[in-house]
């Protein structure tokens, strides 16, 4: 961000702290005013709410006074009362003290902020009154406003691809060209925003519009926007200086079909006849950042949930995670176009579906609906802040999710039938980086300019992203681990973790007993419930699993962890840089956020299956949990017998640890992870087949050490201490890897006089499920004291983390002798 872009945004946010406290006490002096004196503000929010095209019938009084108290503001703001809210709010509720706010210096400032950057200007302002007036409306909504830059680029780009692609030589200037006498059901250009917000888009375009030498005195008939929220509905129709407030709906476009619309339905009705009048074909531009509330949270109905069906055909999946906001805009303005027939889709939206397993079928969707499809990828997720290399990653918005933004095309079909047309072609471009620099090259960039490389996506998952690398045919011929298992679920989630989990017995059973004194019908504490629970690898705490109390505690197989018995974590899709290493055998519950993945929990696989009664007693095996036939498929290779439970002599027979003990030990190796990293990042990872008994013999009796080392085992032998005089706080900043000299041991500070000695570089960088593991545990515990038990489990982490390199080795070298 410049710092005039700065200073801009500085004094807007500055005055609509300002202008939003006026507003409150504007709605708190109506809602003190006497029955005769409410009556004009009642009729004046009454009329407000006809204005946007809502019944107030079931409002409050709370809502009455805070629409009208905005839209008092605004008008102050803005200084162009309109004539559809005619009405004297000063002298009706005595809130002349509030006149001061609007020949301040700041307001003064903020009119010169417009002048100098409009939509910077406004937007953040708008943002920040929204935030101070109604801070719950952007968390329910799930609404965040677009950066100017990213406004600017699509508009531009937009502009671009019309005079390229649409043979328009003007451009988005056929929007703002007089209307004369043409209606608009027959203008060949339009364009909408269906989640319009506070008017960004609209105004971008506004904005182009003057910088292109266009008369621009009012909102053209042929550009629209819909906004579900009355309050930012109202904000946007606050732009008023352009004649804005005609031109923005509030209403749910999804609640619809599009053609059944106000004003955008009667064009696309008479869409069909444009070509034929005038011999140019309709265009159909749909600019959007729509919310990114999961779930749909934020609009719906029956119509777009039936037409998310589309994205979700054939997928056979458990869960689909095809229900967020930003989907449903994207099917919106896909359904548009396709029913138009040309057009551009410009979104910015959440990066999840580039990549995601579930999202395969809509890709598909996406590229047989248009011509050309452009990405350009911001990345920019909270879990992804640090690129390989360690860099800077930065989102440019507030939020935690990775953005991109979208140039979807839709050529005219020219009479050729839908089912003919080869999928579109995929462009690909990404940028990486600090914030400020993705706004720097947004603010300059278009389509144009961008440098785009073509991907041929391939047809199983029509990922948008490059194609990945042809894996060894020895991976592929291994069998995938959800069928490999018979039973496997993703972790527990308590929905309390405050109060259900804890670092020690002591702490969670207190918390848990005030918890149960507190409930209506109080509950005994059950002792038996204290369970080990592992939050992250190798952060063992404890949790108080009473499958009725928690959210989800995926009892039905999570049940099978609970007396003694192995599991196996993995993940089926990650996007983390860096060597793939989602893999942990554990004898514990574990949270649904054991790994560190911007793409769905991990899951827990079983060794042993028990019934009920084996469950009360601790010391039995079960059942196994692996596929029967693919364990006679394992037996067959080997030429040894299978026992049904516990381990072999290798010599005659061999048993389901045996086999949980060689697919760990493969699963760590090296040439494993590193030549098969696309896939294990975009599916279930795959069980591997052994080349030969001896083989097989090896890596079990390596993998055996590796498990029985990941659980805990009995103290190691470690050099590493903690020094240094302190209470053993753990301090903001920090842990901290201070190298001592090439190759040679560091140490890891964790406050500014303490520090644990003798940590080589490589074991402060090991990595289990996402996570540096050493650096995780310790950042855990930011703020809080390590007494001395804990002290020794640090040294017992780097001891596992010690050995766990060298076993992995062992493995690797056992694998390159064969």
């Amino acid at each position: 961000m410049t710092g005039t872009e700065h200073e801009v945004r500085r004094v807007a946010r500055k005055w609509a702290q300002l202008t939003a406290r006026a507003a409150q006490e504007v709605r708190e002096n109506v809602l003190r005013g006497s029955s005769a004196e409410a009556e004009p503000w009642v009729q004046a929010a009454r009329k407000m709410y006809a204005s946007l095209g809502l019944s107030h019938a079931g409002a409050t009084a709370e809502q009455l006074a805070g629409l009208v108290a905005q839209q008092w503001v605004f008008e102050a703001v803005h200084r162009s009362p309109s004539s559809e809210n005619d009405f004297d709010l000063q002298g009706v509720l005595a809130a002349r003290e509030t006149s001061g706010v609007f020949s301040s210096n700041t307001a003064l400032a903020f009119r010169r902020a417009v002048e100098a950057a409009p939509l910077d200007a406004w937007q953040a302002y708008h943002e920040q009154f929204l935030a101070e007036y109604s801070p719950a409306l952007r968390k329910r909504s799930g609404s965040y406003f677009t950066p100017a830059a990213a406004i600017g680029y699509l508009v531009r780009s937009v502009d671009d691809l019309l005079r390229e692609q649409f043979s328009a030589p003007n451009g988005l200037g056929d929007l703002f060209a007089p209307a004369d006498s043409t209606p608009l059901r027959e203008r060949r250009l339009m364009a909408v925003d269906p989640a319009c917000g506070v008017g960004g888009f609209l105004l971008g375009a506004m904005q182009w519009a003057r910088a292109n030498g266009h008369q621009v005195d009012t909102f053209p008939d042929a550009l629209l926007g819909f906004e579900i929220a009355p309050q930012t509905c109202l904000a946007a129709r606050s732009l008023s200086s352009y004649g804005g407030g005609r031109r923005v709906l509030c209403l749910d476009p999804l609640a619809c079909p599009p053609e059944e619309l106000p004003l955008l339905g009667d064009w696309i009705q008479a869409a069909g006849t444009h070509a034929h009048s005038h011999g140019q074909p309709p265009i159909l531009i749909v600019f959007a950042n729509p919310p990114y509330s999961n779930f749909g949270s934020h609009a719906g109905g029956r119509w777009i949930s039936q037409e998310l069906n589309e994205y979700k055909r054939g997928l056979g999946e458990k869960k689909t995670n095809l229900d967020d906001d930003y989907i449903r805009f994207l099917r919106w303005g896909q359904i548009c176009l396709d029913r138009v027939g040309a057009g551009i889709l410009a979104y910015v939206t959440s990066n999840t579906f580039l990549s995601g397993i579930t999202h395969r079928r809509m890709r598909e969707s996406l590229l047989e609906s248009f011509d050309e499809l452009y990405v350009l990828n911001l990345h920019g997720g909270a879990k992804h802040k640090r690129q390989s290399g360690g860099a800077i990653d930065e989102n440019i918005f507030a939020i935690q999710q990775g953005v991109a933004l979208h140039l979807f095309v839709k050529r005219p079909a020219g009479g050729q039938p839908k089912k003919t047309r080869r999928l579109g072609r995929l462009h690909l471009a990404e940028i990486r980086g600090q914030r400020a620099e993705k706004i720097r090259i947004l603010s300059e960039a278009s389509l144009k300019t961008t440098v785009w490389r073509e991907e041929s996506p391939a047809p199983d998952y029509f990922f948008f992203q490059s194609r990945p690398r042809t894996p060894r045919p020895e991976y592929q011929q291994g069998v995938p681990l959800n069928e490999v298992f018979g039973e496997y679920v993703s972790g527990v989630q308590t929905k309390n973790d405050r109060v259900f989990v804890g670092r020690t017995r002591a702490e969670v059973q207190e918390k848990v007993i005030a918890f149960l004194a507190m409930q209506k019908e109080p509950r005994e504490f059950s002792p038996s419930c204290l369970r080990r629970y592992i939050t992250a690898p190798f952060d063992q705490r404890w949790v108080y699993y009473e499958p009725t109390l928690l959210g989800r505690a995926r009892l039905k197989v999570m049940r099978h962890m609970l007396p003694n018995n192995l599991g196996l974590v993995f993940m089926r899709q990650s996007a983390n840089d860096g060597e793939y290493d989602h893999f942990l055998a554990v004898d514990a519950l574990v949270s649904d956020r054991v790994f560190y993945s911007a793409h769905g929990a991990a899951f827990l696989a079983p060794l042993y299956l028990k019934d009920a009664e084996q469950n009360a007693r601790e010391g039995e095996q079960g059942r196994t949990n692996f596929n029967h036939a693919w364990l006679q498929e394992f037996a067959s290779r080997i030429q040894r017998t299978l026992l049904l439970v516990g381990r072999g002599d290798f010599t005659e027979n061999f048993g389901p640890e045996d086999v949980f003990a060689f697919l760990y030990a493969a699963f760590h190796s090296k040439s494993y992870r590193a030549n098969n990293a696309d896939l294990l990042r975009r599916e279930f990872p795959r069980a591997p087949w052994p080349s030969s008994a001896a083989q097989f013999q090896t890596l079990s009796t390596l993998g055996q050490r590796l498990v029985a080392l990941h659980c805990f085992p009995s103290p190691l032998p470690s050099t590493c201490t903690l020094q240094g005089a302190g209470d053993g706080r753990i301090g903001r900043g920090f842990p901290k890897f201070e190298p001592v000299g090439d190759n040679q041991p560091g140490k890891i500070a964790i406050n500014p006089t303490q520090a644990f000695t003798d940590v080589a570089p490589d074991d402060w960088q090991w990595r289990v499920g996402g996570y540096s593991v050493l650096r995780h545990w310790l950042k855990a515990r930011r703020g809080c004291g390590l007494p001395a038990e804990e002290i020794a489990t640090f040294q017992q982490l780097l001891g596992i983390c010690q050995q766990s390199r060298r076993l992995a080795q062992q493995i690797e070298q056992a694998l390159s002798k064969e």
